[in-house]
């Protein structure tokens, strides 16, 4: 039986429809000031980190850009997240919308590979040390470990073809994908969502177009209010010792840095690896959701209160 939600066009159904749309607003915010970034961003360890002060200081509105961008990143994933709970919650991923599911988490992976090769381009000590971890991880895979790291990082330590291999993911590969990924999935997901619905359209576009309003006014304000630090070299003055990724990196991060020695692989590539398997596999791990939810809640549940105490921990800790 397919997951139908009782509310109409204007309510519960809409709203969700809405975030939808919201979240391709996002994308196309960062698509914008992501090219608008680009023309001024050099991609050496050199020149990187000096280049996107230069954006932050000389060029008109350019820290405004990158607080777009920044924080575009952190709503896009919040989005992603809550739309993710929310059809999990509802059941809303058997029959024909299995394959809107596998989109979706797909989707979502993508969003995450986009917001972590960002984190590297400043290269300053937070990008180094996301760049580094990267490499490190791929390291402990069993068998492939050494060359997966060279494919990585384009040679033995992070540098020069370290950066420029991130920087084409980030800027040509990853959003094109993304955008392919997040229309297909839009236009597949609308029909069965007002599946049944009189009259939408006038009542669910209005909604959308005040939820992308709202979106937009939001990342403006979070981009004036709350400007991301500036960048600095790292060892020069003012440079940031801390390598603190966003937040919705910190409970892996605080993962690995309490895992013991030997366990970098499970902690770090094979939970990861495993739980994102079974939320794309869930459709058929749960092919009947209706009236009996209990495994599906304690699954949810355990994972939200995991990452939710590991978040907690890292915040509080401030060990990176």
């Amino acid at each position: 039986m397919q997951a139908r939600s009782p509310a109409g066009p204007g309510g519960a159904r809409g709203a969700r429809e809405a975030l939808g749309t919201a979240g391709l607003a996002l994308i196309a915010v960062q698509i914008l000031t992501g090219v608008l970034l680009a023309t001024s961003y050099c991609p050496s360890p050199e020149a990187a980190a000096g280049s996107v002060a230069h954006v932050e200081r000389l060029v008109a509105s350019g820290a405004l850009i990158r607080g777009l961008h920044v924080w575009g990143t952190s709503l896009l994933v919040g989005i992603v997240l809550v739309h993710a709970i929310d059809v999990f919650g509802r059941g809303a991923f058997v029959d024909d919308r299995r394959a809107l599911w596998i989109q979706g988490t797909l989707l979502g992976l993508l969003i995450l590979a986009q917001a972590f090769t960002g984190s590297v381009l400043p290269w300053d000590t937070r990008g180094q040390s996301a760049a580094a971890i990267a490499g490190e991880l791929a390291a402990t895979v069993p068998g492939v470990g050494p060359g997966l790291r060279r494919l990585v990082l384009g040679g033995e330590q992070p540098g020069l073809f370290t950066l420029t291999r991130f920087y084409a993911l980030h800027a040509l590969v990853l959003p094109a994908s993304i955008l392919a990924l997040a229309g297909y999935h839009r236009t597949r997901a609308r029909p069965l969502a007002l599946d049944g619905a009189a009259a939408p359209c006038a009542r669910v576009y209005g909604l959308d177009a005040a939820v992308v309003l709202g979106t937009v006014t939001t990342l403006l304000a979070l981009a004036v209010r709350f400007a991301p630090p500036l960048v600095h070299p790292p060892g020069t003055a003012g440079a940031v010792t801390q390598a603190r990724p966003d937040w919705y990196f910190l409970p892996l991060y605080h993962l690995l840095h309490l895992a013991p020695q030997g366990w970098i692989f499970a902690a770090g590539v094979l939970l990861p690896g495993a739980l994102a398997a079974v939320v794309v596999l869930w459709p058929w791990i749960e092919p009947r959701p209706e009236g009996h939810r209990l495994v599906a809640s304690t699954f949810a549940g355990l994972v939200m209160f995991a990452g939710a105490v590991l978040l907690v921990m890292a915040l509080a800790g401030g060990s990176y």
